[in-house]
């Protein structure tokens, strides 16, 4: 999973909701690696560059783009964690799941969903 928002999930309450997506990165990554062209123009050019490491569960990501006025990078390092790594730190804070779907539809939660949206209670 990637990148995540954990909000409040109301004010008051005891509660969090968390909503986090899966960064197709993984997927498409070769060996590890994955190289995008994200645009490309006779004057310029955006290449996005990642490396996924499966052990460290971390994504990292340059945003390339060249052009006119030169090189500019814009890096992004991820670490993401799996639903059941949630689960359990939610447990040791206090929280319990009370309900996951697959996103904000309500669609239900399986294996090949893209995020999840989770509403975690206090006991």
């Amino acid at each position: 999973m990637g990148a995540a928002g954990c909000t409040r999930w109301r004010r008051g309450s005891s509660g969090w909701l968390w909503h986090q997506w899966r960064d197709d990165s993984i997927s498409k990554a070769d060996r590890g690696q994955r190289v995008h062209t994200r645009a490309l123009a006779e004057d310029s050019a955006v290449i996005e560059l990642s490396r996924h490491d499966a052990a460290q569960q971390t994504i990292t990501t340059q945003i390339v783009t060249l052009g006119h006025q030169g090189m500019h990078l814009r890096p992004v390092a991820l670490r993401y964690a799996w639903p059941s790594e949630l689960d359990l730190m939610a447990q040791q804070a206090g929280l319990r799941l009370r309900e996951r779907y697959s996103g904000w539809d309500r669609r239900p939660f399986e294996s090949g969903s893209g995020g999840h949206v989770s509403i975690f209670q206090r006991d």
